[in-house]
Formats: C-alpha cells, sequence, structure tokens
C-alpha cells in the first residue's frame, strides 16, 4: 500500500516539481509546526542574551532552513517574523566575534531575516513606500555587516 501511494505522489509531483524538494519542504514543515507546537517561537528567558538557550537556537536553525528553502523553492516560507517574540532586530554582529557554532547560528538568523524583509518588498505595490522599504533593509544590512 506504502509503494502505490509513494508511486501515486511522484506521479503527481513530479511533473509540477521536483519531488525530493517536495519531501524535504514538507519535512522542515513538520519540524517547523513541532517547533510552533513546543512554543520555541516564544522568548521564555529574557534574562539570557539572544540564542543562548536550546530552543532560541532550535528555532534559529529552523527559521533559516524555512527562509531558505522557501527561497530555492520559490514557495512562501512557514515561518511569520510577525509571530516571533524575539527574531527580528534582536541580533548584533560584532565582526571580531569568535567563530563556532553560535556564531553561525546567529549570522544565519540575521540573513534569514534580511532576506524575509527584502522578499516582502514583492508585496509592496506603492513605489516610493517600495523605495522606502529597500532603502530600510540596506541600511540595516550596512548596520548589521559593514
Amino acid at each position: 500500500m506504502e509503494i502505490k501511494v509513494s508511486i501515486s505522489l511522484t506521479s503527481v509531483f513530479s511533473p509540477m516539481t521536483d519531488y525530493a524538494g517536495y519531501i524535504s519542504w514538507r519535512k522542515l514543515g513538520d519540524v517547523i509546526s513541532s517547533l510552533y507546537a513546543l512554543g520555541y517561537h516564544e522568548r521564555v528567558d529574557t534574562t539570557l542574551p539572544p540564542l543562548e538557550s536550546f530552543r532560541e537556537v532550535a528555532f534559529a536553525r529552523a527559521f533559516s532552513g524555512d527562509t531558505n528553502v522557501s527561497l530555492f523553492l520559490g514557495r512562501p516560507p512557514r515561518i511569520d517574523r510577525k509571530h516571533c517574540r524575539w527574531l527580528p532586530r534582536q541580533f548584533q554582529w560584532s565582526a571580531d566575534a569568535k567563530v563556532d557554532y553560535a556564531a553561525e547560528t546567529q549570522w544565519s538568523a540575521i540573513c534569514a531575516v534580511l532576506k524575509g524583509e527584502a522578499l516582502d518588498l514583492f508585496h509592496v505595490d506603492d513605489h516610493n513606500e517600495k523605495v522606502k522599504r529597500a532603502k530600510s533593509v540596506c541600511h540595516e544590512y550596512a548596520r548589521e555587516f559593514c
């Protein structure tokens, strides 16, 4: 039965999209749903700096992965920054920071936030507003990385 369902799904989805991409996107969605259900999108301990707890690191990694997968596969991201209490603008990057797993996680999350803000520009119809927001994203990029 499982083989028939798999073959049916392959024949349905293969012409429309890369089947492996669909599986990866679906599995990432399962992870994201679990993290939401566990409340990882909430900032629980405000005495710790961001990305000091396991839950924040796990959510930051999922957020970064979700942003990248949505960009590469052309699908909408599953994590909406509006519902994350600690992701946007909560990071500080230092050029002399020690390079390790935590620093790379922080870097990935910062980049994901900026990518998401850049993608949001496609949903702005007013040209002047779009230019204003684009300048804001560029200014934020320069503040974080230059």
